[in-house]
């Protein structure tokens, strides 16, 4: 079995330090490391490749998941 892979957001305060915003966890469906883990912003939609999977969530909200592929 792989290692948990998760997508954490951050943002950075003008005083310069990060804030969690929220954490995206993949389920994986089989060995995936964070070399298999890949992300592509789109304005407020987050879309996290892990192995043979696609994870959409909104940047706000992390942890809701929109739809799997």
């Amino acid at each position: 079995m792989g290692e948990q892979v998760s997508l954490l957001t951050l943002e950075v305060t003008s005083n310069g330090t990060m804030d969690k915003i929220g954490e995206l966890i993949a389920e994986s469906s089989g060995y995936v490391t964070a070399w298999d883990a890949r992300t592509v912003l789109v304005n407020d939609d987050i879309y996290f490749v892990v192995g043979d999977r696609v994870f959409h969530s909104n940047w706000q909200l992390p942890e809701q998941l929109i739809t799997q592929y």
